[in-house]
């Protein structure tokens, strides 16, 4: 058996405990939120047997294997600093702070005390990203590519998001898209090439290029505070990949100009997209076989290339 602790009663929390669920010799040991309502609702609803108010307590009363942390971005920090003194292996949801300065200051943490930690990069278990990452995982030709953000601060404002986590938009939201930079795009990061700045106080778009010293491009553009969808797309000489949306995959090989849409898994439609196979990968990391959970330093990579992208908070 494996047992799980949760940190958080929202909407993310719920569904992780969905898909953790969904595996076979898995519970849920205990959780901790906010809201004693809110958490108490939660544990009965999912007939978690221990409630805590602290940490420590939810360590003592689960003694779970796992913890996963589904904060706000304001919190998640120092939740995560004091569960880091603690052994169980610790599932974070992104971002791991607003600053890479506050990532890169747990990191050392988790260094020091050796500890197993992983981040919640959910669309990197998409069933389309990862068979887009195998069918490219046979083609070493050069790699360009293009992400196509799409951000809107004007409704996190009215959603009542607070304008500090606002002006830190492209870590709190956009990070999902670029995360597939650095998930595609091979090699360090060799420089970024600016088109188009984005303007802080009047954000409405940027366009970039990110040279990676394997040969790849990565082509990024984000539009804010206007329409647009979110899609990758993967192109080498031989093919193209598309996702859009995200959860879709597509390919086309040249030189034909049809595209076929490629299978994909069923887990995607069990629970919330990408979390079921995390989920099991999160057991695989802790009963000590293989897994491709992002760790810090992964994080890290995508975490330096918001601030590339970004080299300024918007002025909210």
């Amino acid at each position: 058996m494996t047992s799980f602790a949760i940190i958080g009663a929202g909407y993310m929390a719920r569904e992780h405990i969905k898909a953790l669920m969904q595996i076979k010799g898995v519970t849920i040991a205990g959780i901790m939120g906010r809201t004693p309502e809110k958490t108490a609702a939660v544990a009965e609803e999912f007939s978690i047997p221990a409630i805590a108010t602290t940490i420590s307590e939810l360590h003592d009363k689960a003694a779970a294997d796992g913890l996963i942390i589904c904060a706000s971005e304001l919190a998640a920090p120092a939740l995560i600093n004091d569960a880091l003194d603690y052994p169980w292996a610790i599932l974070a949801e992104k971002p791991v702070g607003l600053f890479a300065r506050d990532a890169m200051a747990l990191a050392e943490k988790i260094g020091t005390h050796k500890r197993s930690f992983y981040i919640a990069m959910n669309r990197r278990h998409y069933s389309s990203t990862v068979n887009a990452l195998e069918i490219l995982g046979q083609d070493d030709q050069p790699r360009v590519i293009e992400v196509h953000d799409q951000e809107n601060i004007i409704a996190a404002i009215t959603a009542g998001v607070p304008r500090e986590v606002v002006s830190r938009w492209m870590v709190a939201n956009s990070i999902h898209l670029i995360d597939y930079l650095t998930l595609f795009g091979r090699g360090q990061i060799d420089r970024v090439e600016t088109i188009r700045e984005l303007d802080p106080a009047h954000p409405f778009f940027t366009h970039k290029a990110v040279h990676f010293d394997s040969g790849d491009i990565g082509i990024y553009t984000a539009l804010w505070n206007a329409p647009g969808p979110w899609s990758v797309r993967v192109t080498t000489q031989s093919r193209m990949l598309e996702m859009r949306p995200l959860e879709q995959l597509e390919e086309q090989l040249f030189p034909s100009k049809a595209r076929q849409p490629v299978p994909l898994s069923g887990d995607d439609s069990i629970c919330k997209p990408g979390l079921l196979r995390q989920a099991s990968q999160l057991v695989d990391a802790i009963s000590g076989n293989p897994h491709q959970l992002p760790n810090m330093t992964a994080y890290l990579k995508t975490h330096h290339l918001v601030e590339m992208l970004y080299p300024q908070s918007l002025e909210v």
